[in-house]
């Protein structure tokens, strides 16, 4: 999703008057959430970024990732430290 649709996403409210009714509440879904489905329903799936044609695994992701941050001691470090600073 584009940076002006995921816009469109999250600036989606219900009208006022519709959204007091106890049986048009959000319940199982957020107002946010069925735009969403609803844009790739009609819209269709690509979301216009190619990375998400073929995306990495997860696993491979996070280890490039934490190579990123230094390697997984600093970043045990830095969640220790976070923890300890509460």
């Amino acid at each position: 999703m584009a940076a002006m649709d995921a816009e469109i996403v999250h600036s989606v409210r219900a009208p006022e008057q519709l959204a007091d009714r106890p049986y048009l509440r959000a319940r199982h879904d957020e107002p946010e959430l069925v735009v969403r489905n609803l844009w790739r329903l009609y819209g269709g799936w690509y979301d216009g970024n190619p990375a998400h044609l073929k995306p990495a695994p997860e696993a491979a992701l996070a280890k490039s990732v934490a190579e990123l941050a230094g390697g997984a001691h600093a970043i045990a470090d830095a969640a220790l430290k976070a923890h300890f600073r509460r």
